[in-house]
């Protein structure tokens, strides 16, 4: 099974970055992405153990194989490093900005190459374990995993740059899957470092064969930016049941905010029967804000003018909270105040950010003290001896 890993990793990445191509068109920052994928891919099948056995029996010049995979994992971190300088850089980009990284690579590549053919080797399986303590060799795998480390670190960072400021969850879900796929490609560099540095210090137990970790961190870096890259296309139906969850448990949250500015004005509900699953919940929940909001509207004229004084200092929930609870009772009362209505609580644009403010507003209503010795003092100064219901 560990055997088939790379190359299944290999055909992933093939099919993954031909999808995001032809679904994203020719943007160069996804160009960089796809080519990372399948350099990486690419790097997971040259390098994996059977392959590495069967060109040492055949290449011509030795070391073929681990030279072209060492290549290919050092340009999935150029396209990685290229990727991050264009968005970092995308409103002030200049001609000249990849040419830092492309000659980067290019020096590190060819004076890897150099210093491994400066020594003289024969083609082998175990290259690292024969020839990894000669300095020639040793400042090669410097050289080659200092590149490799500095271009995922860069994108390692850029991606937790992007989760910080990403709301949408299918986005904020596939960064956190390309940046998995990120810490295992640096944890094959930690691992392949590991190794090398036990073999510079004459540490290194005889391997019959290649210990397959290097293969499996490899190809699980591969498999989850292939994942993390395409989530966009059909993670929205992965999702679906989440959202649906979360919009219902939205609904039902409001439902005692909703219940009780219901019970004063019955003609906010837009359709009859409220009380059914709504199989619909993101619309409910929607239909449900609109109401809320279209009850505080008929509040206007209702709202007390000194609840906001009372309230200084509190959270802005249990703010919102005594004024509507003090409005419904002056409403019961038909009692109206002079003073400019309270404007509604300025919240993001989306139906997501209202709910979510207005679930903060609804358990304050319910649960919050000051919410309640608020209402009892509005009762008391109008007279009143019931609150409004809050079913």
């Amino acid at each position: 099974m560990i055997v088939a890993v790379p190359y299944v990793a290999f055909v992933v990445s093939l099919l993954a970055s031909g999808y995001k191509l032809v679904r994203g068109g020719g943007v160069a920052g996804l160009r960089y992405l796809c080519g990372a994928i399948v350099c990486s891919g690419a790097a997971a099948a040259v390098l994996a153990p059977n392959t590495v056995v069967l060109t040492t029996r055949y290449e011509v010049v030795p070391h073929t194989s681990l030279m072209v995979g060492n290549g290919l994992i050092m340009g999935a971190s150029l396209c990685l490093a290229l990727l991050s300088r264009t968005v970092q850089h995308s409103r002030r980009a200049g001609s000249r900005q990849p040419l830092v990284p492309l000659l980067a690579f290019l020096v590190s590549y060819t004076v890897m190459i150099v210093l491994v053919y400066s020594e003289t080797t024969e083609s082998t399986t175990h290259f690292s374990d024969l020839y990894g303590d000669r300095p020639a060799i040793a400042i090669a795998t410097v050289i080659c995993l200092s590149y490799i480390g500095w271009g995922m670190s860069t994108f390692f960072l850029l991606i937790g740059h992007y989760l910080r400021h990403a709301e949408e969850p299918v986005l904020r879900f596939g960064l956190r899957v390309v940046a998995s796929g990120t810490l295992f490609g640096l944890a094959w560099v930690a691992w392949t470092a590991a190794r090398a540095v036990g073999r510079m210090l004459q540490y290194h137990p005889h391997i019959e064969h290649p210990p397959p970790v290097s293969t499996l961190l490899g190809a699980m870096a591969v498999l989850l930016w292939a994942l993390g890259a395409t989530l966009s296309a059909w993670g929205s139906t992965l999702v679906r049941p989440y959202r649906w969850l979360r919009a219902l448990h939205g609904y039902r949250a409001l439902g005692p905010l909703w219940s009780a500015l219901h019970a004063e004005f019955p003609e906010i509900a837009l359709e009859r029967s409220t009380s059914r699953l709504p199989w619909d919940a993101g619309f409910a929940l929607y239909r449900r804000v609109i109401e809320i909001r279209d009850a505080h509207l008929a509040l206007r004229g209702y709202f007390h003018p000194d609840v906001s004084a009372w309230v200084r200092g509190q959270d802005p929930t249990v703010a919102e909270a005594a004024r509507v609870a003090a409005a419904l009772v002056a409403h019961a009362a038909g009692h109206r105040y002079l003073a400019s209505p309270a404007p509604p609580h300025e919240v993001g644009p989306t139906v997501e950010s209202e709910a979510a403010w207005l679930i903060g507003v609804t358990r304050a209503f319910t649960d919050s003290r000051t919410v309640a010795d608020i209402r009892r003092r509005v009762q008391a100064e109008l007279g009143v001896t019931a609150a409004p219901a809050t079913r």
